[in-house]
């Protein structure tokens, strides 16, 4: 299913009808929305898959980066550029007529990309605090000449002003007349009541539909799950800065909590050719919601916007589509944003590998002293299983009855471990007989390490007991090889298991 994915959207680019769509649907007077176009004004770049208007520049697509191998080098506050002249006076227009048209609501604090390298294995991003008004007067006006301004300076836009400079390659992220602020987004997958996961795709506003503030890039059309312009905060780290934020758009734009995600890693960092090299950060993930409750969930996040007053982004409708045939025919009417066809292309290859006819494993990194982090991580996995969990640990304690509390009533619970602490089989009955759950004991001495068997399906490996995860540094790998041998060597073991009656 996410091959199809992935081979309609590159179709589909290579379609003159979408492309045309596309330049119709989403162009304005300040950005030319044609991939062509794109990629002919940076010939001198690699687009993603020959096609998509973006530069790869980091991926972490084959290993989720650990905690230590992106660094964060925080540097003196940006300032724009506002030489020549010219220059000064076209940027001072177009903030003018972002603001008298309402696409600026506020002039937040927001990340800049000052630099990138690596060294010894680690990314290291040069940040700089910037403005949200630095990016309306460069970014996001890069096909505009301003009332003149440009013009009488002997060029024709903002883009080919700076491809004086810079030729058909993209401005290095030194050039200060662009902000370069970084934005992130991800695409969620749910699971779809056939077993297959589906990526979530709002619908943007069209805000001449609606009474509101008009939005400033991306009107209409179908996008990632969430996306927005990094805030400057105090963290110092990639999770404090740039994975709590793009937390924070999910739950504002759409109503999806931390607690509601089964992973969320990010994939790779690219830059945009649409606004001149803009950075964005591409993640992807699972959700444990089903398709009624991600409605639900952005319905309520919705009436929480208009009662606060903010701006409304994404619609009521999300894509969906019955066959690859009627997914198409509504995309050609209702087109994915260039920024959800990038990440959807990466968010595919994550979820090949999330899935179970993929090689390897998706490995989550939990440095010492994350005790909290590591139990919600385990808690959403347990809350993933439908009919059947079980839980492989030798050394099972009290806490495992408050992670427990949260797997959907009717799902039998099954526990193997090598003996009972304190009064574990106590709790047990309590917690069955207070609870209403289906649950069995049984006690082995063959396992070291822990497992979580979900549904008889998907299994994941843990570097540490259930009772004291997160307290020492471990990982938690869902395992992608194998993965019907290795339960069904569970399964053996547990029918070899002793019971112990409840």
């Amino acid at each position: 299913m996410a091959k199809a994915w992935a081979d309609l959207i590159l179709g589909l680019l290579r379609s003159p009808a979408y492309t045309s769509k596309l330049k119709q649907f989403f162009s304005t007077r300040y950005l030319v929305y044609d991939p062509g176009f794109l990629c002919r004004c940076y010939a001198g770049e690699r687009p993603i898959a020959g096609l998509i208007p973006y530069r790869e520049e980091v991926s972490w697509i084959d290993s989720v980066p650990e905690s230590n191998a992106i660094s964060i080098h925080k540097m003196r506050q940006f300032q724009l550029s506002s030489q020549p002249s010219a220059l000064k006076l076209f940027q001072a227009q177009a903030y003018s007529r972002f603001q008298a048209q309402g696409k600026v609501s506020c002039d937040s604090a927001v990340v800049r990309l000052q630099s990138l390298s690596k060294s010894a294995g680690r990314t290291i991003l040069g940040l700089q605090k910037a403005r949200y008004s630095d990016q309306v007067q460069s970014n996001l006006v890069m096909d505009w000449s301003g009332t003149h301004a440009l013009k009488d300076w002997g060029t024709a836009t903002f883009r080919t002003f700076l491809a004086t400079r810079h030729g058909n390659k993209l401005p290095p992220l030194t050039e200060k007349a662009l902000a370069n602020t970084i934005g992130v987004s991800v695409i969620l997958f749910y699971r779809h009541h056939s077993g297959s996961y589906v990526p979530y795709l709002p619908e943007r506003v069209r805000a001449q539909f609606r009474k509101q503030r008009k939005l400033a890039v991306f009107e209409g059309g179908y996008h990632c799950t969430a996306s927005g312009a990094v805030e400057w905060s105090n963290g110092n780290t990639f999770e404090e800065i740039f994975e709590s934020d793009m937390r924070r758009e999910l739950e504002e734009e759409v109503g999806i909590a931390s607690d509601d995600l089964q992973i969320m890693v990010p994939l790779v960092l690219c830059r945009e050719f649409l606004r001149g090299g803009k950075p964005q950060i591409f993640f992807a993930g699972v959700t444990t919601l089903n398709e009624d409750d991600l409605v639900a969930r952005r319905m309520n996040a919705l009436e929480k916007q208009r009662a606060l007053g903010g701006k409304i982004e994404v619609e009521h409708r999300h894509l969906r589509a019955s066959s690859s045939t009627e997914l198409r025919e509504m995309l050609v009417k209702n087109p994915l944003t260039l920024e959800a066809t990038a990440n959807l292309y990466y968010a595919t290859m994550f979820i090949e590998k999330y899935s179970t006819c993929g090689r390897g494993q998706m490995q989550m990194f939990f440095p010492s002293r994350s005790d909290h982090d590591a139990y919600v991580q385990i808690r959403n996995i347990v809350k993933s299983a439908r009919q059947d969990l079980m839980i492989i640990d030798p050394y099972a304690g009290d806490l495992l009855w408050s992670l427990l509390r949260n797997v959907a009533h009717g799902v039998k619970l099954r526990i193997l471990a090598m003996r009972a602490k304190g009064d574990f089989l106590v709790e047990a009955k309590k917690f069955a007989k207070q609870h209403g759950y289906d649950i069995e004991v049984r006690f082995t001495t063959d396992y070291h390490d822990r497992f979580i068997v979900t549904d008889g399906n998907a299994c994941w490996h843990l570097g540490a007991s259930v009772q004291h995860a997160g307290s020492k540094a471990f990982m938690i790998s869902r395992m992608l090889e194998d993965v019907c041998r290795t339960v069904a060597r569970i399964e053996h073991d547990w029918n070899k298991g002793v019971p112990r009656p409840i």
